[in-house]
């Protein structure tokens, strides 16, 4: 195969993608999928996603968690995660997920842990995330 040849099909491959993908949006927005929003470098998310997200980290921690934490993991799967977003985020579900254990103070972090849930267990005492 020569380079013209590769360059051919590769451009073939690359505008069947394009549409496939352009009438898979279409379908999604007309059944009322939700609306899609870009993060700053063209890359198309759902919004909700970094709830979504920051409530599975929430789900398996097992202990005290703060925002360094959660961005520490965050910014694995998601590079462009802002702390700043992620706190809004745990302000949002303060009270209702999760609950503050230490209101930070200067440059160190609030602290949070799950919610107890009424079915019991866990001792939640322990500083370790589990992921």
């Amino acid at each position: 195969m020569k380079e013209k040849e590769y360059l051919n099909i590769k451009a073939q491959i690359e505008s069947e993608y394009r549409k496939k993908l352009d009438a898979l949006e279409l379908i999604w927005g007309l059944s009322g999928g939700g609306k899609l929003s870009t993060n700053g470098n063209g890359t198309a998310h759902r919004r909700g996603a970094l709830a979504r997200q920051v409530k599975t980290f929430v789900d398996k921690a097992l202990g005290e968690f703060s925002v360094l934490d959660l961005y520490k993991y965050l910014s694995a799967i998601e590079p462009n995660v802002k702390q700043l977003s992620i706190a809004t985020v745990l302000r949002r579900m303060n009270g209702k997920e999760i609950e503050l254990v230490k209101q930070g103070t200067g440059r160190a972090p609030s602290m949070f842990k799950r919610k107890e849930t009424s079915s019991g267990g866990g001792n939640g005492s322990n500083k370790h995330t589990g992921l």
